[in-house]
């Protein structure tokens, strides 16, 4: 197969999908995919980024079912 990759729109495709780029469009309008809290406030989509660190966030009896059940993938994956 024969492909010609263009540089400057690989580049635009990395840049416009960013954490950073999909966060401020979400700010600016929206993002039909954000669920509601509670039926009334929609919780950002694009939360926490880089910051979001499952295992300090979630319950330490839950991930250790979690691991339990996906410790292949998650090792493949580099979770573990």
């Amino acid at each position: 197969m024969d492909l010609k990759i263009e540089r400057k729109k690989m580049d635009q495709s990395i840049h416009s999908t960013s954490f950073k780029e999909l966060s401020k469009m979400e700010t600016t309008q929206g993002f039909p995919e954000a669920v509601l809290q509670n039926r009334k406030k929609k919780v950002r989509f694009f939360n926490l980024g880089e910051e979001n660190d499952w295992r300090q966030m979630l319950d330490i009896k839950i991930a250790k079912k979690i691991e339990d059940v996906f410790k292949n993938e998650m090792r493949e994956l580099d979770y573990l």
